[in-house]
């Protein structure tokens, strides 16, 4: 047996010897990408429940723990079986472990942020990222700005992945309103200490009284929660950003812009919650 045929033997393993739960396998799927002109009309679709619904996988918000400001928000997530994972991130124990091999601490006086526990890498769009990641329940969603994509993955020295996130950012200046967003999946392995996730964080001088945490149901039935960040307060940006669990994992999209641009920011991220 090689080094790879041992890595895929370990991270091969059944979640039962490791007393975690499988995911529900659902189909992934993809829509068209049409951001402006159904922003306006998924405000009014938003909210309406089928009768089909799907169960709400639903989240908790709170002030940030440490700090005066910023906020939390908490999500129990699947954990999958390494196997799951039929993309071309099946390379991902062999390049962790080499990794550790070849590493070398960078000196205490060094800004590098290399660790061996975790690699990138980049793609031109999210259809690319998951296909990279070949995971059946990863959705393979339209997003309202151009799509440039980092795939992170973090394992240990024995080439046990342990989790996998898929970024996107984008600013348009150009826009009178100077919209912004970021996009984020968080997918947990079975090797992950925990199931619970938080997202959110720091955001500058905002008081966390000032924080708005809302939710809507979207025409499907599924749920998506919210922060609203600033609204109303035209001397710095303002920001929704929304959450959503779907199979066990978690996408978010925030979408910040300058005031004034609040109905719009709903109308975007209504939008991509439809497409689940």
């Amino acid at each position: 047996m090689n080094e790879l045929d041992f890595l895929q033997d370990i991270n091969d393993l059944e979640p039962e010897a490791l007393n975690v739960s499988a995911p529900v396998k659902v189909k992934s799927w993809r829509g068209a990408k049409r951001w402006l002109a159904i922003a306006a009309a998924a405000i009014v679709v938003c909210g309406c429940v089928t009768a089909g619904a799907v169960a709400l996988h639903r989240g908790s918000f709170g002030p940030i723990k440490e700090g005066t400001h910023g906020y939390t928000a908490e999500f129990e997530l699947e954990k999958y079986k390494w196997k799951e994972f039929t993309g071309e991130i099946t390379e991902a124990p062999e390049l962790i472990v080499e990794q550790y091999a070849t590493f070398t601490p960078p000196p205490i006086y060094s800004n590098k942020a290399f660790l061996p526990n975790m690699y990138f890498k980049d793609f031109g769009t999210l259809t690319e990222a998951v296909d990279y990641i070949g995971l059946d329940t990863m959705k393979d969603v339209s997003l309202p700005f151009s799509e440039d994509v980092t795939v992170s993955v973090t394992g240990d020295k024995k080439g046990r992945i342990k989790e996998i996130d898929v970024s996107s950012q984008h600013y348009l200046w150009d826009d009178p309103m100077r919209f912004g967003a970021f996009f984020n999946v968080k997918i947990l392995t079975q090797y992950s200490s925990s199931s619970v996730m938080l997202s959110g964080g720091d955001w500058g001088d905002y008081d966390p009284g000032s924080i708005e945490y809302k939710e809507f149901l979207t025409s499907k039935g599924v749920l998506c929660q919210y922060a609203e960040i600033g609204i109303g307060d035209d001397s710095r940006r303002q920001m929704v950003s929304g959450y959503i669990v779907d199979s066990g994992i978690l996408y978010n999209l925030g979408i910040s812009f300058d005031d004034g641009g609040l109905d719009t920011a709903l109308g975007m991220l209504m939008a991509w919650a439809e497409e689940f």
